[in-house]
């Protein structure tokens, strides 16, 4: 805080024993709120200060609600709270005694007086002699600046009329509401402080909740491939006497199942790219210098259900390809395509084989296939189109996405 002795300048008027019992109340003052922790305590040790000066009778804090329709009583020195010339509360839009509102808008010095004869008994109080009348000021830190309360000073006698008497009030509430602004702050920095703990706080505790995620979804991720691998060995034990082609195919299932598995793993099995199952489904019908397969469409992402459906659908008409269709021929060639509707709620997705080996009438439909045009439409909440063309199979699909 400034020094009080250089914002302090006695009038010619005044007394030297005056002068010096204002900078010794000033002095108290600032000293005593330099260890304020809070607006009540600013108001309360204020208060009581001011009420032990010689020609202060009483003092009065009043701050203003949220709403600004109040003045309330925040600190009494020298005078019980509630009585007649300290109410708990004023109304800023009704008349009063004291004009608090008048005094926060006009940022102004007021006086009030003289006091007995505005009230008939002045008696009532911890008083030797009843205060004869008093001063409101506003509680401005800055000039310019919004009062934060009004300031009540009851005095013995009617104040000097001088810019020293004046000077000496206004310095009181300056003090005043610089302490409050101090308080403020404090109370600031406390609550960024506290805040910035929090946000530590929270992101420590996310970050273990994560980590226990993780390590959870590895176990579950490494239980499954354990299973995958556990069930493809008893397959392969199961059916070494069956026909080598069903079990062959039986295993290349697994495969392709335990496949998808892994890259929704990749993706802590919150989904996947649709653009990434189709090319892991068709990695097997890569070969170098030639491109067997085109894929293109916009960015999706597939629910992990969804994944794995269209993953083993994929896998099913990749193994068709294979051994009726565009894969079985040299010349033969697959297109994946997909388009989003104009809302981006619908997706439209096509297999098409061009330039394999003429498609004959179609017969009854193996297994893979009435997967695919069964048992997918009921997984991905769709429908499913495959037709059997001369030029080669096509497959379309049509769902909506979340």
């Amino acid at each position: 805080m400034q020094s009080v002795s250089s914002s302090l300048q006695p009038s010619p008027s005044d007394n030297a024993g005056g002068d010096a019992r204002r900078l010794a109340l000033l002095y108290d003052l600032v000293t005593s709120l330099q260890g304020a922790a809070s607006a009540d305590a600013v108001y309360g040790t204020a208060a009581a200060s001011l009420a032990a000066h010689p020609g202060i009778v009483f003092a009065a804090f009043y701050s203003l609600s949220a709403d600004g329709a109040r003045a309330l009583l925040s600190g009494a020195g020298n005078i019980p709270r509630g009585h007649a010339l300290a109410p708990e509360r004023i109304a800023a839009d009704a008349p009063h005694l004291w004009p608090v509102a008048d005094v926060v808008r006009t940022g102004a010095m007021r006086r009030v007086g003289p006091l007995d004869e505005l009230f008939a008994d002045l008696s009532a109080g911890p008083w030797r002699e009843p205060p004869a009348e008093a001063v409101l000021l506003p509680l401005v830190a800055e000039p310019g600046s919004a009062a934060r309360g009004v300031l009540v000073l009851g005095l013995a006698a009617p104040h000097p009329r001088d810019q020293g008497f004046a000077r000496f009030a206004e310095e009181i509430a300056r003090r005043v509401a610089l302490a409050l602004v101090a308080v403020e702050a404090m109370a600031l920095e406390r609550g960024r402080a506290k805040s910035a703990d929090m946000l530590a706080q929270e992101v420590a505790h996310r970050r273990r909740i994560e980590r226990q995620q993780n390590l959870l979804l590895d176990e579950l991720n490494h239980r499954v491939r354990n299973t995958l691998a556990t069930v493809q060995a008893i397959a392969m034990q199961t059916l070494k006497g069956v026909d080598a082609t069903a079990r062959d195919t039986f295993i290349a299932r697994l495969f392709a199942l335990s496949s998808q598995h892994d890259l929704l793993t990749l993706g802590n099995w919150e989904g996947a790219s649709l653009e990434g199952v189709v090319r892991r489904a068709l990695r097997l019908y890569r070969e170098e210098g030639r491109a067997r397969f085109v894929v293109g469409g916009p960015p999706v992402h597939l629910s992990p259900k969804r994944a794995l459906a269209l993953g083993m659908a994929f896998h099913e008409l990749a193994t068709n390809a294979a051994r009726y269709g565009a894969f079985s021929n040299p010349d033969g060639q697959v297109e994946v395509r997909w388009a989003l509707a104009p809302d981006g709620k619908g997706l439209n997705l096509i297999w098409c084989e061009r330039g394999g080996p003429p498609v004959t009438a179609p017969g009854p439909r193996g297994f893979g296939l009435r997967l695919v045009e069964q048992g997918l439409a009921r997984e991905i909440g769709g429908t499913v189109d495959l037709k059997l063309a001369p030029e080669g199979l096509t497959c379309s699909w049509n769902m909506t996405l979340p």
